[in-house]
């Protein structure tokens, strides 16, 4: 204030502010451009919260692959492996907790409250509950990940919420209606009520902002209502009647991802915006952009390659989509690897140099290039302009076949029909990233026979291959839900720098300046804030 002061009186001084020629209106009148638009399209704004939810390389990188990817053995590690030894990195473990509020869910809150029921623009219904659907699918990333985080609260600094309070899981999810004085209820309730304001369409025409559906609503209400299916099922273990009333919910509405069409992906571009434009998961493993972490995991290559080893007649139809081959990048990518489906080979777990020189055989001074020794993810599913996929049909069949199999509500076919269709769906979904992808309906078909009757364990182990790639963060979330596929478990010896007694960490921490930062945060957070402390669902073994 008194710096303010003493530019007012230098301004006086010099006969800077000719008070005698000018009135309050017309001081007002000098910051108005002619030439800007008065009114904001929130339409528009919208388009931006699509493309920061699927976010960029920063947090693909280090919460989806390094974090969830590794922990969950899709990926292992070379230089950057703090999934696959338990290892803390700070900067990577807070990366979806620094980056998503400041990003998606900013822009999406003030959408929210200036197209709501108190806001300037409460007519633009559609612009609101898909922003609604959006929001929600952030924040169930943002509780899944780190526990108890700041919901009802969060994204109001121009409301005066400075520092919002941390609220318990279980309200995040459940949690129905607004308070007065509020802008958002649980997720789940949120998520209904979104599909039902898009039952009666607005005049807000999205066609032109909606990157995601290009403004069909029907598709956005099955997407709503296909995240109920699978969060009422997340908290289930913990709470089954609610976990079964919203799953009642979204059965009920017939309204639920129909076929890969409807999967939920966002397009990206070569630019203008590297950071913003290109796909963050091709950024991250590309060359160009460091190339680290394309080394797939044991556990993907032994399933793949079904079980028999020395049979490709058993293997997965995805073992050639999801390997590149063995040998470096530009190999892979000039055609010069070893495309063997019976070479591929995946690095085992708790391997640190040393022991992977001694479990390959070779002498302690014998180079040892992982690089050329394990199989590559492969680079024809890492173009930069790659499209970033969310939510698809195949793991929402996936859901619904886990519900059919435990008799927890009626679903419209049988277990092993969702069972079936979403192995099917998975598999054709890579059509999307290149046409050689394209697989013998007749060889899925034997593929599919070879796997059995369902079980709870094939439907988790299904829906782990289902999520590897851009959807590490819900293998992650349903193995610590079930304790499958049961595959997934830490090597028998650990590395000596893990910080959780050599067990898979059972959530990340929180940034480290969020203690001194918010003074709700020991009140309200998921504490001890260390890996292994469980949030509310977390019910696995």
């Amino acid at each position: 204030m008194k710096h303010i002061n003493k530019i007012l009186i230098i301004a006086l001084a010099f006969g800077l502010i000719p008070f005698s020629s000018c009135d309050k209106e017309s001081l007002t009148d000098l910051n108005i451009n002619p030439n800007a638009s008065t009114e904001i399209d929130w339409r528009f704004n919208m388009s931006q919260v699509m493309l920061r939810t699927a976010e960029n390389r920063y947090v693909n990188w280090r919460a989806n692959i390094i974090y969830s990817g590794h922990l969950i053995q899709h990926f292992a590690g070379d230089n950057y492996s703090a999934g696959y030894t338990y290892t803390r990195f700070p900067s990577h473990s807070a990366s979806y907790f620094d980056r998503y509020y400041l990003e998606a869910l900013k822009e999406a809150g003030e959408i929210l409250r200036q197209t709501g029921p108190a806001g300037i623009d409460p007519e633009m219904t559609n612009t609101y509950n898909v922003t609604r659907i959006l929001y929600a699918f952030c924040m169930h990333r943002m509780t899944d990940l780190y526990g108890n985080v700041p919901y009802f609260e969060a994204n109001r600094g121009i409301e005066g919420i400075f520092n919002p309070h941390y609220d318990h899981q279980r309200d995040i999810y459940l949690k129905e209606g607004i308070d007065e004085g509020g802008v958002r209820g649980g997720i789940l309730w949120e998520l209904q009520q979104a599909a039902i304001g898009l039952g009666s369409a607005g005049t807000d025409d999205l066609a032109g902002a909606d990157m995601i559906y290009q403004g069909d609503l029907t598709k956005w209400r099955k997407l709503a209502y296909s995240l109920i299916v699978k969060l009422g099922l997340r908290i289930y273990e913990v709470d089954p009647a609610n976990g079964k009333k919203w799953i009642d919910v979204a059965l009920a509405s017939n309204l639920l991802m129909g076929s890969n069409l409807d999967n939920c992906q966002v397009p990206m571009a070569m630019g203008p915006d590297i950071w913003w434009n290109q796909n963050g998961y091709s950024r991250a493993w590309h060359p160009a952009d460091g190339g680290h972490g394309t080394i797939l995991g044991e556990a993907v290559l032994d399933l793949l390659k079904g079980p028999d080893p020395n049979d490709v007649a058993d293997d997965d139809p995805r073992l050639m989509i999801i390997s590149g081959g063995i040998g470096q990048w530009a190999d892979i990518d000039n055609g010069t690897a070893n495309i063997d489906p019976l070479a591929q080979w995946g690095e085992p777990p708790g391997l640190n140099s040393i022991r992977l020189k001694e479990y390959l055989g070779l002498a302690p001074e014998d180079p040892a290039d992982i690089q050329v020794i394990f199989s590559r993810l492969n680079p024809k599913l890492l173009d930069l302009d790659e499209t970033h996929v969310l939510v698809t049909y195949g793991e929402t069949q996936l859901a619904l076949a886990e519900i059919a199999q435990r008799s927890i509500s009626t679903t419209p076919m049988s277990a092993q029909e969702h069972f079936e269709a979403g192995i099917r769906a998975d598999i054709n979904r890579y059509l999307l990233h290149d046409a050689s992808f394209a697989r013998d309906p007749g060889d899925i078909d034997a593929f599919i026979a070879s796997l059995g009757a369902v079980d709870e364990e094939k439907i988790a182990t299904q829906f782990w291959i289902a999520s590897i790639m851009q959807n590490s963060y819900e293998a992650y979330a349903n193995w610590r839900r079930t304790g499958m596929p049961s595959f997934v478990k830490p090597p028998a010896e650990g590395y000596p720098s893990n910080v959780s007694n050599n067990q898979i960490f059972r959530r990340l921490e929180y940034p480290t300046s969020e203690p001194s930062i918010n003074p709700n945060y020991q009140e309200g957070a998921t504490l001890p804030n260390d890996f292994m402390t469980r949030i509310w669902w977390d019910g696995g073994d």
